[in-house]
């Protein structure tokens, strides 16, 4: 009877678990806050952002240095990505473990917002410039 009470202990917890993963307020939202037109003004900003052209030292590199160098620095054995041509050579790389996986910085030890795994993906996309 305890291992049954056990089981459905578990299985009722990675329930919850996924279901409060997949409602996440997301970051920078207030979940008090009214939705009207300053939201539809948000969406339109986003619009902007995505079709002007980065570059990876205006735009990328500042993200680079407040959420990747604490680890990816000179010292380290990991690529330096404050290096162009490092980051430009592993784009894809980049793209999938930041954007996609999302487990770049490892654990999100820097809090790395979706607004800026959004724009690294973005650049890349774009052709990755400098």
């Amino acid at each position: 009877m305890k291992k049954i009470m056990l089981l459905a202990l578990l299985v009722l917890s990675t329930q919850i678990a996924c279901l409060s993963e997949h409602q996440a307020i997301p970051q920078n939202k207030n979940p008090n806050q009214d939705t009207g037109p300053a939201d539809i003004s948000d969406d339109e900003d986003q619009e902007d952002e995505k079709n002007e052209i980065l570059s990876y030292n205006k735009d990328i590199l500042p993200i680079i240095k407040n959420r990747c160098s604490l680890c990816h620095n000179e010292g380290s054995n990991l690529p330096f990505w404050e290096n162009y041509e490092t980051v430009f050579n592993s784009k894809e790389l980049v793209k999938r473990r930041v954007f996609i996986v999302q487990d770049m910085p490892r654990f999100n030890a820097t809090e790395m917002t979706l607004e800026e795994r959004d724009l690294v993906a973005t650049w890349i996309d774009q052709g990755a410039l400098k």
